[in-house]
């Protein structure tokens, strides 16, 4: 577009181009006032939450905040560009104006100042109460559905374990429809990817319901079975190279432990401690120690014990706090269990806990978060049950939480893993469906936070849980 031509006034004195150009500030600063008065009025309104107001720009000073973004007319946030075509309409207009041609050093670095300046960000609207939904308490855990990624490895399964290494959790074993899973995977917590390996090596067999335990960089595989076969060799898993081998065992073969599945094992030392299980004909509540100080040399070895002998069991939970083995639940094939069982591995004493509430489960899962187990699903001789328990191993009393967010189904058969504060719940069966999901449990707002511990060398004492000999603990 032509411009006509003009002609150039002659250059004020020193005295008017100062006098122009405070005439010219003064204006800005009411216009800023004016365009930004409705801003400065909503703001004392939350006065202690909203920073200090700040001087804006000629161009911010026309922005429109009072409506949401939605509702503003495209004038309502102009572009550099469109307020230099105004500018330069206004200069056609009205003719030639000497400060926008000539200004001065002064009014030159206060312009390029305030173009440096970021734009207004509109305030924002909160949504109406219809489109905010359940939002979990400060101090309340939360269930939610993980979105994963990646080579899913599985058909829906139930009766396989999970073992954590690192930042993954390794799944094996177990049923996939009518045939039993023998595939390897993991998921990496991370990155929220599954993962199916290739495996060297021997081949596992049929697996269901075996456990699964790490020790160094290997997992360690007992017992499990397929419909009327049992297992009673032990498997090894390097988690680095992939390879399974089956270790040549020192112990004579009258010193083995039965074949057995829905048994439990626990870390303890250089032993593996593996309790209860059943064959199809009959249960048992033997311990039995596997020695893994040298995995090229391992042996077995029956512990006998004494005092409060739990019954016949499987489909138990075991976990290890401090040297105390904790055994919970649990079924005979006729009757499901409500008892709780302690189990000092240093004198091989039993000893039962009396509860004001009880719980039967079978099929179950029992993961430790500091001083509390969390109970997650199983039967409990009527239903697959969807609370969560939790056993306070201070006061050693029931007690049950209600989370928040959309809680899985109920169920049972299923693999509960404890990383990062979130309890991870894997797979299982309600008696019609068997489950392919994964579920977090986040505990990240908990009050018992501080004492989340993953693993089995939690030194909670309390006065159910010590001999006597150690300093009890009287507080979460």
């Amino acid at each position: 577009m032509a411009y006509p031509a003009r002609s150039v006034p002659p250059i004020p004195p020193r005295e008017e181009e100062v006098a122009r150009d405070e005439a010219e500030v003064l204006l800005n600063s009411s216009r800023v006032f004016a365009g930004s008065a409705h801003l400065f009025e909503r703001r004392t309104e939350h006065s202690d939450r909203l920073p200090a107001p700040r001087v804006l720009s000629e161009t911010h000073a026309s922005l429109d905040t009072s409506r949401p973004p939605s509702q503003r007319p495209v004038e309502d946030f102009p572009s550099r560009h469109r307020v230099n075509a105004d500018r330069s309409q206004q200069t056609s207009t009205n003719g030639p104006s000497v400060v926008a041609e000539t200004p001065s050093r002064e009014h030159e670095r206060t312009r390029k100042s305030s173009n440096k300046l970021p734009r207004l960000r509109p305030v924002p609207i909160l949504p109406c109460s219809k489109h905010i939904t359940a939002r979990a308490p400060a101090s309340s855990m939360y269930f939610s559905s993980v979105p994963t990624h990646g080579d899913a490895p599985y058909q829906p399964l139930r009766a396989h374990t999970g073992t954590l290494v690192g930042e993954k959790i390794w799944f094996l074993g177990g049923v996939a429809g009518a045939h039993c899973w023998r595939r390897i995977a993991y998921f990496d917590t991370e990155t929220l990817l599954w993962n199916t390996v290739d495996t060297f090596g021997d081949q596992l067999p049929p697996l269901r319901r075996p456990t699964a335990n790490l020790v160094g960089n290997h997992l360690f595989i007992l017992g499990g079975g397929d419909g009327l076969s049992y297992n009673k060799d032990v498997w090894l898993f390097d988690t680095v190279s992939h390879r399974i081998t089956r270790p040549r065992m020192l112990s004579p073969h009258n010193a083995l432990p039965p074949a057995r599945r829905a048994h439990s094992t626990v870390h303890y030392g250089n032993y593996l401690v593996i309790f209860g299980g059943g064959n199809g004909e009959d249960g048992f509540n033997d311990v039995w120690a596997l020695d893994v100080s040298d995995p090229t040399r391992l042996t077995w070895r029956e512990w006998v014990t004494s005092g409060d002998i739990p019954q016949k069991k499987g489909y138990h939970t075991a976990n290890l706090v401090g040297n105390k083995m904790i055994v919970f639940g649990g079924s005979d094939g006729h009757v499901v269990f409500a008892d709780i069982h302690i189990l000092n591995l240093d004198t091989l004493v039993w000893t039962v806990v009396n509860t004001e509430a009880r719980h039967n489960r079978l099929s179950h899962s029992s993961t430790q978060v500091g001083s509390y187990l969390f109970v997650i699903g199983g039967h409990n001789g009527e239903a697959y049950a969807q609370d969560i328990l939790l056993f306070n191993l201070v006061t050693l009393q029931w007690e049950t939480k209600s989370p928040q967010g959309h809680r899985p189904s109920g169920r049972g058969y299923h693999v509960a893993v404890l990383h990062d504060a979130r309890i991870y719940v894997s797979g299982g069966y309600n008696g019609v469906d068997v489950f392919d999901d994964l579920w977090s449990l986040d505990l990240s707002a908990a009050a018992y936070l501080p004492q989340v511990v993953s693993g089995s060398n939690n030194p909670i004492q309390s006065p159910g849980l010590s001999d006597g000999s150690e300093e009890q603990r009287s507080e979460c």
